[in-house]
């Protein structure tokens, strides 16, 4: 018997993704270049991981896209565009809430990551059930020689910044429709992509830190993209923008994504 399949179109920039049914996952070509759609393929369940995603959006005026090149070099107008931007940092709003298939995610990593992780959803998630505590022996704690406080095995850092990136590039996909033009590596941005005229310059952060700490890394990232997104506007006939994206996993299965989009 043939499986059914079923098309998940991404029609705008707002569009509310939704919870995409258990199956087994099909690429259409559209997933790289034209028509931008998912095939899922039933009855086979995969595991899905839920992606809650909240953005804000920075448009920069002439005078802060100025103070924003020049803080590149002096200090001074680094402060000063802070200064400007304070009342703007904390206004992120709730744009989707959706469930992605794990597959999807392992061959997002596959595409975008700068480095060559093995199994960077396994990784993390034998972190998570190691941090829980049920892989310790009884009676025998790890000890800490030195340290002012308790701290506990860090999670692989390569397959946290990958899936980082790995929701970056899907996101970029699926809510702006782009593909993508170049993945810099050793270079900023992380990404490069195009969607019809305007070219998105893309970077991803991914953390197990708790969503506070992502706050501040994104504030603080803010000021660098708004200096290359300036300057990359007067170079590209196209319109340029800038996406910040935050990733924080908070379990093997929840993501909560900090979006920010810098225009000019």
């Amino acid at each position: 018997m043939t499986p059914s399949l079923l098309r998940f179109p991404c029609s705008n920039s707002h569009q509310m993704m939704g919870v995409l049914p258990q199956g087994l996952l099909c690429w259409s070509r559209g997933i790289y270049g034209g028509q931008h759609c998912l095939s899922l393929r039933h009855p086979q369940a995969l595991l899905m991981i839920d992606i809650k995603v909240e953005r804000r959006c920075i448009h920069l005026s002439p005078v802060e896209q100025a103070l924003a090149k020049a803080a590149a070099s002096r200090q001074a107008m680094a402060i000063q565009l802070e200064a400007q931007l304070a009342g703007r940092l904390h206004g992120y709003t709730p744009v989707t809430s959706f469930s992605v298939p794990e597959e999807v995610l392992k061959y997002m990593v596959w595409k975008y990551s700068e480095q060559l992780v093995h199994r960077a959803l396994d990784e993390v998630r034998f972190w998570f059930t190691y941090s829980s505590g049920i892989c310790l022996q009884p009676g025998y704690p790890p000890l800490f020689y030195g340290c002012r406080g308790r701290r506990g095995v860090s999670p692989n850092k390569s397959a946290v910044a990958a899936i980082g990136e790995a929701v970056a590039g899907l996101l970029a996909q699926w809510l702006y429709q782009c593909h993508l033009l170049a993945r810099p590596y050793g270079d900023y941005p992380d990404l490069v992509l195009n969607e019809g005229k305007q070219t998105f310059l893309v970077e991803a952060k991914g953390t197990t830190q708790p969503i506070a700490v992502l706050h501040q890394v994104m504030n603080e990232e803010l000021l660098r993209m708004a200096a290359y997104v300036s300057a990359c506007a007067e170079l590209d006939v196209r319109t340029v923008r800038g996406l910040l994206v935050g990733t924080c996993l908070l379990s093997e299965s929840h993501y909560q994504v900090l979006l920010t989009e810098v225009q000019v």
